[in-house]
């Protein structure tokens, strides 16, 4: 992908292309992650680390997600709600939602 070379896009009234600290206020809800992100993990280690232990599992039970669960194991729509889980652990003043809830059962 590549920037456009005229035009500008603001978040939170900042440039979205230039500035980096927009990573800690905006979290990205996307595509399906890749069978190799999940292999030989648990719930709680994709979750991890995690600013706040509490929120992980409030979410994590919303979701009706067992912190314990093998990710790999789980169905395609289990893994976008870990994909999901993983993508509210910090608190972000934005949220991108890219067709994260396709697929979820």
């Amino acid at each position: 992908k590549r920037k456009a070379t005229t035009g500008s896009i603001t978040v939170l009234g900042c440039d979205a292309f230039e500035e980096t600290g927009l990573n800690h206020r905006v979290a990205l809800l996307g595509p399906p992650w890749p069978p190799e992100a999940y292999f030989a993990n648990t719930v709680d280690s994709v979750a991890s680390p995690t600013p706040n232990p509490a929120r992980k599992e409030a979410i994590a039970t919303h979701l009706h997600l067992p912190l314990t669960a093998a990710v790999d194991k789980m169905s395609s729509g289990e893994k976008r709600r870990v994909q999901i889980l993983h993508g509210l652990l910090h608190e972000a003043e934005v949220l991108l939602l890219d067709e994260c809830s396709t697929d979820i059962d």
